[in-house]
């Protein structure tokens, strides 16, 4: 069984790593690293087309009210059909990861603290020593994509 997350590039504006069977996390470099299957920009780098879902909004601010069931749905479609989905952002720490935390709430059913663990970064600092650097967990964007995930998973068990 595979440990998450796996890092696939630990290069600076890249920070691609798979939080789980699919689903990966990174910067908006990362989505030219290779092909995806679907590609959900958060930062709005990217311009819309078949695969890739733009919802952009400013770092620190929540995510846009149905913004989240919109993404839920495609990724969703996409990681039934075994394809691979890229959520990301800016520099892939805090929007992404938010979005991810929520849809390895959703989708995969992954425990609070381990989705948190999941989306948490482990950097290489110059030393060679490695720190983990967390998501933002009083984070506007944090909370209101924990929030979402609450409910959804509160809806799913009743």
């Amino acid at each position: 069984m595979p440990v998450y997350p796996r890092w696939v590039d630990e290069t600076d504006g890249v920070f691609l790593r798979e939080v789980a069977r699919n689903l990966f996390v990174g910067a908006e470099a990362a989505a030219s690293v290779r092909s995806w299957d679907l590609i959900v920009d958060l930062h709005g780098n990217h311009s819309p087309e078949k695969n890739i879902l733009v919802v952009p909004f400013a770092d620190g601010d929540e995510i846009p009210h149905g913004a989240l069931t919109e993404i839920y749905s495609r990724v969703e479609r996409a990681l039934d059909s075994g394809q691979e989905v890229l959520i990301c952002c800016k520099v892939g720490r805090s929007r992404s990861a938010s979005v991810a935390y929520a849809i390895l709430r959703v989708c995969y059913g992954v425990k609070p603290g381990d989705a948190h663990e999941r989306i948490s970064t482990l950097l290489t600092i110059p030393t060679g020593r490695r720190t983990l650097s967390f998501t933002y967990p009083l984070h506007r964007t944090f909370q209101s994509a924990s929030s979402w995930a609450e409910s959804r998973v509160d809806e799913l068990t009743v």
